[in-house]
């Protein structure tokens, strides 16, 4: 089957040995008509049975079907299973491609989500974890004192976070309201709120969880670019979105207390603001950390 799509994209799925209509003539086919061998374009002279089927595939563009027999050649009640398969496959193939249109959608969300450190963790209502968004699972593994034991429960080296966990697990499987959050850790920054939800009919606990991400995960072009700064003091917006002070960001990148000082009013000209808090709000509210 090959499908064309607007746009000039195409995919093809083939099952054995089968030497397809030219993709170049099967716009000259006709919409729900049933070819043979002998009268489709481009084929007339091919000696093996064959029959083929073009189906309107909606707005994804149409579809071509081709079938083909090493022996016999096909009977009429053949081509006309052939012909009543048209609706139901045009059908399946804008189904097809709605599908793909949403899992690419979630896709972007899921980036989107793991770009911004956020994230899901489903929990059986005992507190043991069911399932979780792929991004968790790689920040649970980084998290310092943080483990995820083989039969699912979250394990944490500080009896104070395991306590809060444990707690908060509580309120959830009682429905309290509003959610009860965890911090499951404080460098990296890390935090869990939990609350009882019904998915897929299956009433389970959800944590959400935000991690925070550290500026220095940018490159120094990329800010440098989005914000219209040079490199330099790309690198010192960075560090102050970071939560250094001003004299800490001078004295890591080796300037002056005076460099930096003079680096930050750059900043705040070229961003149009003010202040140091200023710029933690521009940053940290920007479109720089996605994609």
């Amino acid at each position: 089957m090959h499908l064309q799509l607007d746009g000039g994209r195409s995919h093809v799925w083939q099952h054995g040995q089968i030497v397809p209509p030219d993709a170049a003539l099967m716009p000259q086919m006709r919409f729900d008509r049933v070819y043979s061998q002998s009268d489709l374009p481009g084929l007339e002279n091919r000696r093996l049975p064959l029959r083929a089927l073009k189906c309107d595939a909606g707005p994804a563009g149409y579809a071509v079907l081709a079938v083909q027999r090493a022996g016999k050649e096909f009977r009429a009640v053949d081509g006309l299973q052939l012909s009543d398969l048209s609706p139901h496959l045009g059908q399946a193939l804008s189904v097809w491609r709605d599908l793909m249109r949403e899992r690419a959608q979630a896709t972007l969300d899921r980036q989107i989500a793991s770009d911004l450190g956020g994230g899901w963790v489903i929990l059986g209502l005992a507190g043991n974890v069911q399932d979780m968004a792929p991004q968790v699972a790689i920040l649970l593994a980084e998290l310092p004192g943080v483990t995820l034991g083989p039969n699912g429960w979250i394990e944490f080296a500080d009896p104070g976070i395991a306590l809060d966990f444990r707690h908060a697990v509580t309120m959830a499987q009682e429905g309290r309201e509003p959610p009860v959050p965890v911090t499951l850790s404080r460098d990296p920054s890390a935090e869990m709120i939990l609350s009882s939800r019904i998915l897929a009919e299956e009433q389970v606990l959800v944590g959400l969880i935000r991690h925070l991400r550290q500026g220095r995960s940018l490159s120094v072009e990329r800010v440098a670019a989005h914000f219209d700064i040079s490199r330099s003091e790309a690198r010192l917006a960075i560090l102050l979105c970071d939560g250094l002070s001003l004299q800490d960001a001078a004295a890591e990148l080796g300037w002056t207390i005076e460099t930096a000082r003079s680096g930050s009013k750059r900043i705040f000209a070229r961003m149009g603001i003010s202040g140091q808090p200023a710029i933690l709000r521009r940053v940290l509210t920007s479109a720089v950390w996605l994609g």
